[in-house]
């Protein structure tokens, strides 16, 4: 992936200015620095307020709340799997979180109700979340300072950038569209289909690999991000799934974000991971991977709670009980899903 160093100067900034960074602002992040959330959103940014970061090798949620009062922390970034650990450590010791203000979570879709306790176990006064990829240098859009906690629940607005913006792009760094997956046409507000981004921080393609290169754009030069989502009227974006993890029940296409939402709305289920295994009647079912919260609910229970919420063929057709440390994942905490499906129990779920 080639990536520019005036974009990613760009983007850094970005960050710094769309998260309001005052003087000598200290960061806390147990993220790898060959990844740009931790190189760009953490280190690059603090660069821009004379700040300092307190980069962690591995990630142990006790030892990054010991160092938050050590080294007088004001923001904490973590992807969610991170967050859920951070939050059960804080509820069950005792910190010196006096110095923390920022808590910046992303990465991943977030249960509801950890926003609120990020606020109680951390007594944090802001929240961000955020949406980006390698391929557009880090984040392009994310929440900002003073936004209602409803907004939460998207990825947030293109990010505003001060003088690193572009003026064509009225002063941010990237132009989101969504498009209609099966015509390529542009869709319009509140719609989910395909998000294509356009700016100076988005790649130039692939190294030496220009089939690659050629077919990560549209025609008319929009980056495929692979991504599903919708954009609202107000500009703010929420991410559904991947555009390679939906998959087609009997024909009609399902979001796995959007079941995955609803299944963390139940109180008895921690996460939720879904992803489509072949069917011979359907095509395709989902399947869904389930971390329960204490006392596991029934299989019934959760597709009753599915059919209450979802049309009938979004409701998964298997249930797989597990634990998070069972979970594959990305250096960054990303779940990844085609592992769980050529797993054993997503083989045996298929059959």
């Amino acid at each position: 992936m080639l990536l520019r160093h005036d974009a990613v100067l760009r983007t850094a900034y970005a960050s710094a200015y769309t998260r309001a960074f005052g003087d000598g602002r200290r960061i806390l992040f147990a993220l790898p620095l060959h990844h740009v959330f931790g190189y760009v959103e953490g280190l690059l940014a603090t660069l821009f307020a004379g700040g300092a970061v307190c980069p962690h090798a591995g990630f142990d949620a006790v030892r990054v709340l010991r160092d938050v009062g050590r080294h007088r922390i004001d923001e904490l970034i973590c992807v969610p799997a991170m967050t859920t650990q951070v939050l059960a450590a804080a509820w069950e010791g005792r910190y010196d979180l006096s110095s923390l203000r920022t808590m910046f979570s992303s990465g991943a879709a977030h249960q509801p109700q950890m926003w609120a306790q990020m606020r109680e176990a951390l007594g944090v006064d802001e929240l961000f979340t955020a949406y980006g990829q390698t391929e557009t240098t880090a984040s392009t859009v994310c929440t900002r300072p003073g936004d209602p906690d409803t907004r939460l629940a998207t990825n947030g607005a293109p990010k505003p950038a001060g003088v690193a913006g572009d003026p064509a792009l009225g002063g941010t760094l990237a132009e989101y569209a969504v498009l209609d997956p099966a015509t390529g046409q542009r869709l319009p507000p509140g719609m989910i289909g395909e998000l294509v981004v356009r700016g100076p921080i988005v790649t130039t393609g692939y190294y030496r690999k220009p089939a690659e290169t050629a077919a990560l754009f549209t025609a008319d030069g929009w980056l495929r991000t692979g991504d599903l989502g919708r954009i609202d009227e107000d500009g703010y974006l929420t991410l559904t799934g991947r555009s390679k993890e939906s998959y087609r029940c009997g024909g009609e296409l399902v979001a796995p974000g959007e079941v995955e939402r609803v299944l963390a709305e139940h109180p008895g289920v921690a996460e939720a991971h879904v992803a489509g295994v072949p069917d011979e009647l359907m095509g395709e079912v989902g399947c869904a991977w389930v971390v329960p919260r204490g006392t596991a609910p029934t299989r019934d229970e959760l597709v009753e709670h599915c059919r209450a919420r979802l049309a009938r063929y979004k409701v998964p057709a298997a249930f797989v009980f597990t634990t998070a440390a069972e979970l594959p994942v990305t250096a960054t905490g990303r779940v990844q899903k085609h592992l769980l499906v050529s797993s054993r129990t997503g083989r045996a779920a298929v059959a």
